[in-house]
């Protein structure tokens, strides 16, 4: 353990993560890193920071929203994993995200719900200013699918901000997205697959405190709309992103139950559910 109380593992998976992602933001750049040539590749490194010093603020102040809140309420979590991607010329963003462990379950459904929420909300409020400020040193250039690139998925609260920062509807244009950009654009799709509101994910532990017992059928439903999210479109002969069958997968291994609160029959007050649906609301933009 660190002199801080930080542990060991958790730190040097932190820093770890910290490389991959300047690597990754690096290679974003155009560097060419070699382990041959290791002076050089160091110095090349300085180019990704744009992108993985936002990014792993996006994931940390996400990670921070649950562990504080859990402290706070008493509920025993670990200290944030950070996972490193091998491979960052493969492997793009350099990480797979991070993660706290539960090593205790809260004692209601209101504490709960102050956790599961506290992390998107955090990760969110971090993100959209970094976004904005991507967005504003990003470059726009006419729509030309032939000269390659990434396409993005869209989302309500990216197109909007896109409009809005670059004055254009960027359905029409082609953005040349820079690395805060893209790391913004990380945070909100790292939100929205956190709060999908099934199983043990965010979104879960919300709908849980919301519905109590109904959790299981809304967790069903959910999968169902991650599989119709790629067989309607595929049947309409339209594009889709084949990770919907992945999460569809993914949360029916996790299992579409939910661990049981001590307290599992009072509701939230109303100021905790106008708070719940708002996080929905989030999950939906």
């Amino acid at each position: 353990v660190l002199p801080r109380g930080i542990p060991t593992l958790n730190a040097v998976l932190f820093l770890l993560t910290f490389l991959t992602t300047t690597m990754a933001g690096a290679y974003m750049a155009g560097a060419d890193l070699s382990i041959l040539r290791p002076f050089s590749s160091a110095l090349q490194l300085y180019a990704g920071l744009t992108f993985s010093i936002p990014l792993m603020a996006i994931l940390l102040a996400h990670e921070m929203g649950h562990y504080v809140t859990s402290h706070r309420n008493r509920v025993d979590v670990s200290a944030p994993y950070f996972i490193p991607a091998p491979f960052p010329s493969v492997f793009i963003i350099g990480t797979f995200g991070a993660f706290i462990r539960m090593r205790s379950m809260p004692r209601s459904r209101r504490v709960l719900f102050d956790i599961g929420a506290a992390g998107p909300w955090a990760g969110v409020i971090v993100t959209i200013p970094i976004l904005i400020i991507g967005l504003a040193l990003s470059r726009v250039g006419p729509l030309n699918k032939s000269v390659g690139g990434l396409e993005l998925g869209n989302s309500l609260l990216f197109h909007q901000l896109a409009k809005w920062i670059l004055h254009v509807d960027p359905d029409t244009v082609s953005v040349d997205l820079h690395a805060m950009a893209f790391a913004g654009w990380l945070g909100i799709f790292v939100t929205a697959l956190n709060l999908l509101p099934a199983s043990q994910l965010d979104g879960g532990h919300v709908v849980y405190a919301l519905f109590g017992r109904r959790h299981r059928t809304i967790s069903r439903f959910v999968v169902l709309g991650c599989i119709l999210m790629v067989v309607v479109p595929y049947i309409l002969g339209k594009s889709f992103w084949y990770g919907w069958l992945f999460w569809a997968v993914m949360l029916f291994a996790f299992g579409l139950g939910h661990p049981v609160t001590a307290d599992i029959d009072t509701p939230l007050d109303p100021m905790r559910r106008f708070a719940a649906w708002a996080t929905i609301a989030l999950f939906i933009v």
